[in-house]
């Protein structure tokens, strides 16, 4: 059994197309996107990616990426129709947030969250 948070980082590489996109668009460092690929070639005895500009994906990696989208579109079919999909409403949620914050990092953080999402 294959962890998804390691084909999800070489999934994302692809997307991508940069280790360092990856890492951003999953809130991790380019070393831990690139350690999770790594682990999961490692698992699987075989190259999914080729450390290139962009990087390109294996045979083995298309298998892995073939299988990912499957099990996402398996999860989705499953959230939309049971309780975990019916709860779609948007949320509102209040900060507070000093000064020094808000005008510094806090909106940035804001942005990349709602893109994440």
């Amino acid at each position: 059994m294959f962890d998804y948070k390691l084909i999800e980082a070489m999934s994302e590489v692809v997307r991508q197309g940069r280790f360092e996109k990856a890492a951003a668009r999953l809130c991790l460092t380019q070393s831990a996107v690139s350690q999770r690929v790594r682990q999961l070639e490692e698992q699987a005895g075989q190259i999914s990616l080729t450390r290139s500009v962009p990087p390109a994906v294996t045979d083995a990696g298309k298998w892995f990426l073939a299988h990912y989208l499957q099990v996402r579109h398996l999860e989705e079919d499953l959230a939309n129709r049971t309780a975990f999909g019916r709860d779609t409403k948007p949320v509102t949620l209040s900060v507070g947030v000093n000064a020094d914050s808000l005008a510094t990092w806090f909106p940035k953080a804001v942005t990349l969250w709602k893109k994440a999402f």
